[in-house]
């Protein structure tokens, strides 16, 4: 898609039409859309480099198709960025900068968004960050007041959310552009499939950014303190996600897949609840049991056969039904 969108501005002003013009025309059923983005974290490291001639030119034909269509200044045209894309040797927010296999193409954007008064997006996951790294503390990504300090220059950072925004805006000057707005397109904390991802820990998160969020912007006197907008990650958890980051990637919803909170959580409404989906039609409930007396020899592979149609995060390393005896365990699926 971004290849076609890069090389054909008629593909992209026919994209505008199908996707955007006739959902946010005036009307009672006008759909509420802010941005475009072009490419889902198209600079994730494990991609390498297939997607970078093409980012700025589909970005820039989809900008060309929505003035077309007269939303220009209704929609703005993003590419979301991967909190891969940077680098700090020391693992400190002043030393931040973008990798270089990314650098060029990554100014090009830059010079793009800013050009539009666009945003930079961009993913914040303390959840991976401790995941990846031995360094990084459960306690100083849970906002937790046990949390090791980290001192860089002049400042002491206690949560990992405060670390990895200040590389973002470090990274950014050292590139050039520190007057562009940030936004952070995806931030959440998963509920399965891997050790600490748990409904209980999602909630601990969630309340702890928030409170967070809520205390630094009384505090706050530069508009880079904040970013401009935060989007949780995510409404529901999604079963046919892409689990080659890890296999809690389908479980970030607040919701599960059917509409049923995991936990509760103020999302800046006072005291209102979140509230589950009601009437939800299911189909009739149905099992497996084991057969003792079968040659089981061939199970696992059997097993993993069938993982490949189906969603076994469950039972992976971690998962909430990791630690159900073999086979049983796989009977979670």
């Amino acid at each position: 898609m971004l290849r076609t969108l890069n090389s054909s501005l008629k593909a992209a002003e026919s994209w505008v039409h199908d996707n955007l013009t006739r959902f946010v025309s005036d009307g009672a059923s006008r759909v509420l859309i802010d941005y475009v983005a072009v490419g889902d974290e198209p600079f994730l490291q494990s991609y390498g480099e297939q997607f970078y001639p093409f980012v700025v030119g589909a970005a820039a034909n989809i900008q060309m198709a929505l003035f077309k269509a007269n939303l220009a200044e209704k929609v703005k045209v993003v590419a979301p960025c991967s909190f891969d894309a940077f680098l700090s040797e020391s693992g400190l927010p002043s030393k931040a900068r973008f990798r270089p296999d990314v650098n060029r193409t990554m100014i090009e954007l830059l010079r793009f968004l800013n050009r539009h008064h666009s945003p930079f997006f961009v993913t914040i996951s303390p959840f991976e960050s401790y995941h990846e790294n031995k360094n990084f503390s459960l306690d100083f990504a849970l906002f937790r007041e046990a949390a090791h300090a980290r001192n860089d220059s002049h400042k002491t950072y206690k949560n990992g959310f405060d670390l990895s925004y200040d590389t973002i805006i470090s990274a950014l000057s050292t590139a050039g552009f520190p007057q562009v707005d940030v936004v952070i397109g995806r931030i959440g904390w998963p509920t399965d499939g891997a050790p600490n991802a748990t409904s209980s820990l999602a909630q601990e998160f969630m309340k702890g950014l928030i409170d967070h969020l809520h205390s630094r912007s009384t505090k706050s006197s530069k508009r880079q303190d904040l970013p401009t907008e935060i989007y949780i990650l995510s409404l529901l958890d999604e079963d046919k996600r892409s689990i080659a980051s890890g296999n809690f990637e389908r479980h970030w919803g607040v919701f599960t897949f059917d509409g049923q909170a995991k936990y509760q959580v103020d999302l800046g409404q006072g005291s209102k609840k979140l509230v589950n989906a009601q009437d939800v039609q299911y189909l009739s409930p149905k099992w497996c049991v084991v057969n003792n007396n079968k040659d089981l020899l061939n199970t696992t592979a059997l097993a993993l056969d069938a993982c490949t149609a189906a969603d076994c995060t469950a039972v992976s390393q971690g998962g909430s039904c990791f630690n159900l005896s073999w086979p049983g365990n796989f009977l979670c699926i």
